[in-house]
């Protein structure tokens, strides 16, 4: 009798130890990457009113140079620069993180994965951010989302691109058509965003 209760005792112990086992590396992953969750505010989706005001800030800069790093009308614009500058404009409170750390900047890659709520194609509205990428390690490219050319097949949208045209001389902000399945210029479509503030 005594044993059976050892034993049971043990497998508890085991289980609880099992159990906790993964909070714990957890915690230590955290306070050793200096980033404590719990202290990070709350994010919020930004109205769909910002996200429309936000696309029209961009469409007034077609045409402008394609430069990488650029987040300006006077310096031209990346893409990530162009999505950033145009939601700054009409949203003078935009808080954009990098994991546990305020930034002023962002790539494509670190709007992707700390700074919109993930939405399904058939969600996106005017404004929403698409991603787009030539790899599976990282997003690499996007816009902002302005219609659908063919319903949850191609979209429209509005990106700074350094792809040149034939006939042309630069990259530029321009409106693009991309398919939602598929490869275009060695490039697919990862997914949707509404871009997110912290409160």
């Amino acid at each position: 009798m005594m044993q059976d209760v050892l034993r049971s005792r043990d497998g508890v112990r085991r289980r609880t130890t099992a159990a906790v086992a993964p909070l714990v590396l957890l915690c230590v992953a955290m306070v050793v990457s200096g980033c404590i969750v719990f202290k990070r505010p709350i994010q919020i989706p930004l109205p769909d009113h910002v996200a429309e005001s936000a696309l029209d800030r961009s469409m007034a800069v077609i045409g402008h140079p394609y430069v990488f790093g650029g987040q300006s009308p006077e310096t031209g614009f990346d893409c990530s620069g162009l999505i950033i500058w145009a939601y700054a404009e009409v949203y003078k409170d935009l808080r954009l993180w990098d994991g546990c750390t305020l930034v002023d900047d962002a790539t494509m890659d670190t709007l992707w994965r700390w700074n919109v709520a993930h939405i399904r194609p058939e969600e996106m509205k005017p404004g929403d951010i698409v991603f787009i990428t030539d790899n599976d390690q990282r997003v690499s490219h996007g816009g902002l989302f302005i219609g659908w050319k063919t319903y949850l097949s191609e979209f429209w949208f509005i990106n700074a691109s350094s792809y040149v045209p034939l006939g042309e001389e630069v990259g530029s902000v321009r409106v693009d058509s991309w398919p939602v399945n598929g490869m275009k210029r060695d490039q697919w479509f990862v997914g949707a965003g509404r871009l997110l503030t912290s409160r």
